[in-house]
């Protein structure tokens, strides 16, 4: 058979397939007649003539097919050396998701396959299979479940192993009968929908007051709260009692994080930095998150971020140093959601609060401080 005719194959087989009506799924039992133009391998010097392929088999998984196969071709030798070849043989199928009515498919299988020559000698041999192909399902018949498809399928078959290997290539086009047996069970008849049965009132942090009450969602579990959910703040700064550290501030006084009057600084004790870097350390982060929580309680403060050194080193460089780190710790502060106006500036070593002549003393020298500019 020629190439031409092969894509003619190809070609009606597609028109076929965008003429399919809507279907379900096609499962069960199946057999599959098909019409196959073969393209032999040149070492076989036969032409390319048409043969005849006959499937059967059933729905193993959701997913896989099985089947069993025949094939029968004859094809016209150089010379009058005709070649008769029969095969028999088994393949799996992987199935896809339907697609409107199409279903794609990929295969593999083996077999034995026969072949019987007019003027050289016959052979028997094994043979693998590997392709794939696509059903196009029509209506169902509603009646008996029973379902048709258009089949078509391109292959490669591979034999004579011990000869360097043939490999022919077949397209197949063909119908696909399913016998009666559906895929989804017939629709029940609608039920009427149970009464929902009454649901407890939502109480996210489990302070004992429903979310739809409670002004304070998020309070420890088990908490002392009033019946709006909120923990008690005596003082009325805005820290609850059990984080405030000073419960008996005046009304009025701004306030940190833990409920202590602001002054002229805040402190980051124990904010630290990489040797001769602007680098923070990680034990940097608790204090600089309660500086951030304190900075979001007064949003109007101007904020001078004040850095220090100890005197190891020159001035130049203590001062470019003392910057960096200045820098770094304003950045956090506003990757963390502080707003506050806030400048950084570098002061070096030139204000020490303890002498340099200790390693104590230079570790207290080293310092980031938040100078408070305007209340």
């Amino acid at each position: 058979m020629s190439r031409k005719l092969i894509i003619t194959v190809a070609l009606a087989g597609a028109h076929c397939a965008l003429a399919a009506a809507e279907t379900n799924a096609i499962s069960g039992a199946y057999v599959s007649p098909m019409f196959t133009a073969v393209r032999a391998d040149d070492a076989r010097t036969v032409d390319d003539d048409p043969a005849f392929t006959l499937s059967g088999g059933f729905r193993l998984l959701p997913k896989w097919n099985l089947e069993g196969n025949v094939f029968r071709g004859s094809f016209d030798g150089v010379g009058g050396d005709d070649l008769d070849m029969d095969g028999v043989g088994i393949n799996a199928l992987r199935l896809f998701r339907y697609e409107r009515n199409v279903r794609p498919f990929v295969l593999i299988g083996a077999g034995s396959l026969r072949k019987d020559r007019n003027l050289t000698a016959d052979a028997r041999d094994t043979y693998g299979d590997a392709g794939a192909g696509v059903m196009v399902a029509f209506r169902r018949a509603e009646q008996t479940g029973s379902a048709l498809a258009l089949r078509a399928e391109l292959r490669a078959r591979h034999d004579d192993a011990s000869e360097g290997g043939r490999v022919d290539r077949l397209l197949s086009v063909g119908l696909q009968y399913a016998f009666g047996r559906r895929t989804e069970p017939a629709p029940a008849a609608p039920q009427p929908e149970p009464a929902p049965a009454p649901t407890a009132p939502v109480d996210s942090d489990r302070d004992g007051v429903p979310d739809a009450l409670d002004r304070c969602p998020g309070t420890p579990a088990a908490s002392n709260v009033d019946a709006e959910g909120c923990e008690p703040d005596i003082d009325r700064d805005g820290v609850v009692n059990t984080a405030d550290r000073c419960p008996d501030t005046q009304p009025g006084v701004r306030v940190d994080a833990r409920g202590c009057e602001l002054r002229d600084e805040i402190r980051l004790p124990r904010v630290a930095f990489a040797f001769n870097s602007a680098e923070l350390l990680p034990e940097a982060f608790v204090t600089l998150d309660e500086a951030a929580v304190t900075l979001r309680m007064n949003p109007d403060l101007r904020i001078e971020v004040a850095g220090h050194t100890d005197d190891v080193g020159s001035d130049a460089y203590n001062l470019e140093l003392s910057q960096r780190r200045a820098e770094a710790v304003r950045r956090y502060l506003v990757e963390h959601g502080v707003t506050n106006t806030m400048t950084a500036r570098g002061i070096g070593e030139r204000e020490p609060v303890a002498d340099n002549a200790t390693e104590q003393g230079r570790a207290q020298n080293r310092r980031v401080v938040l100078r408070i500019l305007s209340r």
